[in-house]
């Protein structure tokens, strides 16, 4: 679980709060943290060792910049399994590149 989501859940009545304002990401990041969190941190045998390592690696298989909307999600949620995953997957992109190359890779060549 989240630690954000526990933090606020800790801190509020379920029954009293339609919505939960979570800043700081949009819909499409909360989504896939959330179904992260589902598959991942609740898996509980669901599916054997080499299926969720197909499924994180599938989950991950996204565009530079998603992934770095993700990594600053998993950071803000507080999720440590996710950004740790995600971190090992920017890894894998910038080893051995030069700047220039990491700049092109994340669409960050004027900056």
């Amino acid at each position: 679980m989240s630690e954000r989501f526990a933090d606020i859940t800790k801190t509020i009545s379920v029954d009293d709060v339609d919505t939960i304002s979570v800043h700081k990401m949009n819909s499409k990041m909360l989504e896939m943290v959330l179904e992260y969190c589902k598959n991942v941190k609740h898996n509980s045998g669901l599916m054997t060792d080499v299926e969720l390592k197909d499924w994180i690696a599938q989950f991950l298989d996204v565009d530079p910049k998603t992934l770095l909307d993700l990594l600053t999600s998993a950071c803000y949620m507080k999720v440590d399994s996710l950004m740790k995953l995600t971190w090992s997957k920017i890894d894998g992109m910038i080893k051995g590149k030069t700047p220039e190359e990491i700049s092109e890779i994340f669409g960050a060549a004027d900056n």
